[in-house]
Parts: C-alpha cells; structure tokens; sequence
C-alpha cells in the first residue's frame, strides 16, 4: 500500500426485494463441499453498483468492472482470503494459526447492473470452523470489502468517489456489525453458476417470506440445539490442543530465531570486514593505475634531461611573464584575444573590416544604429508602394485632396456623389426636381379644389372664395371662419329684416348675399 492510500473497509446496502441472510441449502449430487477441506459454501451479493455507503463513499461500476477483471487470476488460485471481522490482519502469522475462515471464488455484476453478486467456500480450519458453526447455527453474519486506494473528487451529497485506477480489492470478511447494514449471503452445498446463484436467491426470499408468515415452525429443536452444543465442545478441545500445540512450537521457533539472530551477527561482521578489504584493494589498484598513466604520459615529454631543460626554460618565461600579470591574468587575457580574432575571423579579412569601418564612418553622419535601421526599414516600405516619381505624384493627389477636408468628409462627399451618379446628370436630376414640383403644385391644387367644392356646397358659398380662404387658413380654419360668419350674417339678418322696407329687401335679395360678401372680405 502507497502512503498516501488508505485502508477502506465498506458494507453496502441493498434494494428490500434482494434477499442478505444465510441460510443452508442442502443439495444432491457431486459437490466441492467435502466436509474435510471446504464446509460449505455461500452465495449472495456483496456489493453495491453506482451507489453510496453510509461511510460516505461512492463506488461506481467502472471501478468493480475493473476489480472483478483484475481478481480473475486472483480468485482462480484462491488467494482472495477472508476472515471473520476486520481486526484480523491476513498475515503468514494468521495463516499459520488458522486464522483465514474462507476465500472468495467468484465475484460478477447482476444483470441489472445494481449490485454485485459474490461467492465464498468455508475452509475447514479453525476459524472456518467456527465460521461454519455460526452459519449453521443461524447466525446471520453480513459481509464486508477489505480494500485500500484513494479518493478523486466528491459528489453533490458529499459522498467521496473513490478512484478506480488506485483502488484494489484484498477480501471479503465477515461482521457482527457492519458500518452500513451489509450482504448477508446464503449458505450453499454445490457448485453455482450465475443462473443457479439467481434461482438460490429467490429460493431464499420465498424462504424470508415463510420465516416471517409463521416463524414457529423454523424454531431450532432441543436436538439441534444439543447437535451444535456438542458441536461447540468439540471444536474447543480441538482449538485448545492446536493452542497447545501452537505453544510448543512458538517456543522452537524462538530458539530458531535466537540461533538466526547468532548467524546474522556473524554474518554481519564477515561482510563488513569484506568491505574493509575490498575498499583497500580498490584504492590500491587506483593509486596503481594514476602512477601507470603518469609515468606514460613522462614517457612522451622527453628523457629526464630533456625534460629538466624543458622547465629550466619555462622557469624563464615564468620570470618575464610575472612583469606583465598573474598566470591567470595572462590566461584570461590571451583568452579574451583569441575570442576577439575569432570574432573579427567571421567579419571578414583585415581588408574587408578596413573598408567595413569606413563606409561606418560615413553612415554616423546619418545617426545612431537604430536611428540608421529604422530609416532603411522605412525607406523599403516606400519603396514596395512604387518608384519615387510615382510616391511624389501620389504625394501630390494627397495633398490636393487635403485642401477638401479630412479624410472621413471626402468618403462621405464620394459616397452622396455615387448616390446621385445613378439618378443621372445634375442636369437630369434638377429637370426631374422641376417635373416633382410641378406635380406636386398641381396635385395641391387640386385637392384644395376638392376641398373647397365640399365646404361651399355646405355653407352655400361660392367654390372660388372658399379655395381663396383654404389657401390663407387652411381647411379647419376655414370652416371655423365660415360658421363665425354665418352666425354674424344671421344675427344682421333678422335686425335689418325688421328696420328695412320690402324695396331693401328686394335690393338685397338682387344682389350678393351677405355671407358671400363676408366670405369674399374674409378671404381678401
């Protein structure tokens, strides 16, 4: 297990219409129970799909998918080993004490896809023995997974979703209480497949449903009870002489330990005397080689004179050197020169560098480096734009198209001169404004004819004078007039008609009336 795993004990929940309890099922025919090595075996679920414990745990169906086809070999060799409780770690020490109740042999997903369905056969050691006793004695014992892995995340509930590519599954293990109300499978006498498993599952909840309906008749019988009392004195004095057994041969196995303990102490020493020896001769055998490549590489300066001359000489040159610097200012000094001929080597020949200096001299006239490259950088963007007769003639359009304003009043100057380009020439247009305004007098006219014809033929006034009228006021102000002026005329009327003689009356009866004189004064 990684250190950042932890252990993960679950039990899981179960739809109310999956039967959980034990329950001995005897069967016919051959069978793997021999009551020697396995007594008995037990098939039910064991686990949950897609759904949450109540420790706060999501297994998802990815994760047993990947469990159940990684445990194949596993199972095949029986190494998927179970114990009554989780405190029970599963070590050579438990083995050799009988510790192990049972192992796992097979372990698939219902076809529903909502829980898992397991099977287990119980060992005939000492604690399958009691695990049998239990089972058979009408103990109900729900199971539980024994794993370790890590979590990756957490769901909406709260739940943490445990994560499939590090969880791994070590067993199933039997409880008195589970941390959620668990599996509880049935107890079996043959082998199983998946469509027998199913039929004994639904043998077991008709069996629930008998227990419930009348649970008198499953009473355990004083013969039963005396069977398994028996049963359970026999399995003690057998437990008690495995203890003593098991004692005597705790105490071997302590001399052992104490005479291995003896030979490693030995052994210890040995070898780190070993080492002693070893690291020496190493360091020889170095000292050896570096003498031997040494004298080698003498061998190529020269005999003992010539190499006695060879730093006399040096020693000279040492002398004059020490005037101009330390061994490490000469060094970095001469080091930095041929840095700088190499450098000057990739410019050119003394020639080329001669003449390179000189047109730079001529350039600083211009500027600085960056001033001198910004110019030629501008100077090439001018010259993709065309030669330089043509840059001074657009220069020119540019700067007669300026003296018309900006640049956003000339697009929009071009834009109402296409507009009225597809009405036709400013001739063609101004002779159409003329033929519209024309039209539109006439059509006036007309409809103030129209008008006027209306509002005489109603207040009995000439056609000509209303139209006059309609012109001035306009069609409501009109007829406001007129009905002022037909009231006035009336007033007038009946005070003349009593002050006036019959020829008056016959004189003004001949000629205008009233109201169409008001009207014509109105109108003027």
């Amino acid at each position: 297990m990684k250190p950042n795993q932890e252990v993960i004990l679950d039990s899981f929940d179960f739809p109310e219409e999956v039967d959980t309890s034990w329950k001995i099922c005897e069967s016919e025919g051959e069978s793997v129970v021999d009551g020697v090595n396995i007594l008995g075996r037990a098939v039910g679920p064991f686990f949950i799909v897609d759904g949450e414990t109540r420790n706060k745990r999501f297994y998802s169906k990815a994760l047993w998918e990947k469990v159940i086809n990684e445990s194949i070999t596993k199972l095949a060799n029986g190494q998927m080993l179970g114990t009554i409780g989780h405190k029970q770690s599963l070590d050579d020490e438990a083995l050799l004490e009988g510790k192990v109740s049972h192992r796992v042999t097979k372990l698939s997903i219902d076809e529903g896809g909502k829980y898992g369905i397991g099977e287990i056969l119980i060992l005939s050691t000492p604690a399958g023995k009691i695990l049998n006793s239990y089972l058979r004695g009408g103990v109900q014992l729900p199971i539980s997974s024994r794993a370790f892995g890590e979590y990756k995340g957490q769901r909406p509930s709260g739940a943490k979703i445990l994560d499939e590519s590090t969880f791994k599954l070590e067993g199933f293990d039997f409880v008195r209480l589970p941390g959620v109300p668990g599996a509880i499978p049935m107890l079996v006498e043959s082998d199983l497949s998946t469509d027998s498993s199913t039929d004994s599952l639904n043998n077991n909840i008709d069996l629930n449903s008998k227990i419930q309906s009348s649970p008198e008749i499953f009473k355990m019988s004083p013969e039963v009870i005396e069977t398994l009392t028996r049963d359970k004195v026999k399995l003690e004095g057998q437990l008690s002489d495995i203890a003593e057994s098991l004692k005597s041969k705790e105490v071997e196995l302590a001399s052992l330990k104490l005479i291995v303990e003896s030979q490693t102490k030995t052994l210890s020493l040995v070898e780190s005397e070993l080492l002693t020896a070893k690291s020496t001769v190493t360091s020889q055998v170095a000292q050896i080689s570096e003498l031997s490549t040494l004298n080698e590489s003498y061998k190529t300066l020269g005999s003992a004179n010539e190499i006695n001359e060879s730093i006399s000489t040096a020693t000279k040159l040492v002398e004059s050197y020490k005037d101009i610097g330390s061994p490490e200012e000469l060094t970095q000094a001469l080091s930095q020169a041929m840095e700088l001929v190499e450098d000057y080597r990739e410019l050119g020949s003394p020639d080329e560098i001669e003449q390179a200096l000189e047109l730079t001299e001529s350039y600083v006239a211009l500027g600085t480096p960056t001033e001198i490259t910004t110019l030629v950088s501008s100077l090439e963007e001018y010259l993709e734009l065309g030669t330089v007769s043509e840059l001074n003639s657009t220069l020119s359009t540019l700067e007669s198209y300026s003296a018309l304003g900006s640049v956003d009043l000339i697009q929009a100057a071009n834009t109402k001169i296409a507009l009225y380009e597809a009405f036709g020439t400013p001739e063609e247009i101004e002779e159409a404004f003329k033929l519209m305004e024309s039209l539109a007098t006439k059509q006036k006219a007309e409809g103030i004819k129209r008008e006027a014809t209306e509002i005489a033929t109603k207040y009995n006034v000439k056609s000509n004078v209303v139209e006059s009228m309609i012109v001035s006021l306009g069609n409501e102000g009109t007829v406001e007039a007129l009905k002022s002026i037909q009231e006035t005329a009336d007033v007038s009327n009946r005070y003349k008609s009593t002050s006036m003689n019959s020829d008056e009356d016959t004189s003004s009866l001949a000629g205008k009336t009233r109201l169409e004189r008001m009207a014509e004064n109105f109108g003027k």
